[in-house]
């Protein structure tokens, strides 16, 4: 299920109790904004950047249609992530 919500004054949406996302990002396949943890941290790039707390649902969120190209990319920026935390390791 996909909610409307505000999180830090920014509308996005939550998608099943995990990703944060602006409409734009899910709709093309794109990087989440941040991700609502199982213990109610709000996460992006590795940092808590707020809790459950912080976020105010506005509504249900109609399903929204994923652009065809959206999971190629989402696949490049996955293996990019992948490549540079790999790099990070070795060195």
């Amino acid at each position: 299920m996909m909610q409307h919500i505000l999180f830090k004054g920014r509308k996005f949406i939550l998608i099943d109790e995990g990703p944060i996302a602006t409409v734009k990002q899910y709709t093309n396949g794109e990087v989440s904004y941040a991700h609502l943890q199982q213990d109610g941290r709000v996460m992006r790039y590795g940092e808590q950047i707020g809790v459950r707390a912080d976020i105010e649902v506005l509504g249900e969120c109609e399903e929204l249609e994923v652009k065809p190209e959206a999971g190629r990319r989402m696949l490049e920026e996955f293996a990019d992530i992948l490549q540079k935390q790999q790099r990070s390791f070795l060195n």
